[in-house]
């Protein structure tokens, strides 16, 4: 099985049991791509442009309440990598984000 994946060029880290090795991330983000073509679409759908959505948590950076974002990434198990119009970053639930009134 290991040949078949050095073939590919995909290295495997060597599993001993009862070893505690490196964290292997499960769920890596993935960047934000549009939805693939429908036959019954005449183009294809866009992600929103610009700061499209708000922070709506309080408990989770509250200071940030309201304030506008953008999605760079969005990962497995309903996470994403925002960006606030300030240049700051987190990791979080897409849960906290609704979006934002034009």
């Amino acid at each position: 099985m290991s040949d078949l994946f050095a073939a590919a060029g995909v290295l495997l880290p060597a599993i001993t049991p009862g070893a505690v090795g490196p964290r292997i991330d499960l769920f890596p983000l993935t960047t934000a791509r549009a939805l693939p073509v429908s036959k019954g679409l005449p183009f294809p759908p866009q992600p929103p442009a610009g700061f499209a959505y708000t922070w709506r948590w309080r408990v989770r950076l509250p200071e940030r309440h309201g304030q506008r974002l953008r999605v760079l990434a969005r990962g497995r198990m309903n996470t994403c990598l925002v960006e606030f119009e300030d240049g700051f970053h987190a990791v979080t639930s897409r849960n906290g984000l609704r979006r934002a009134r034009p």
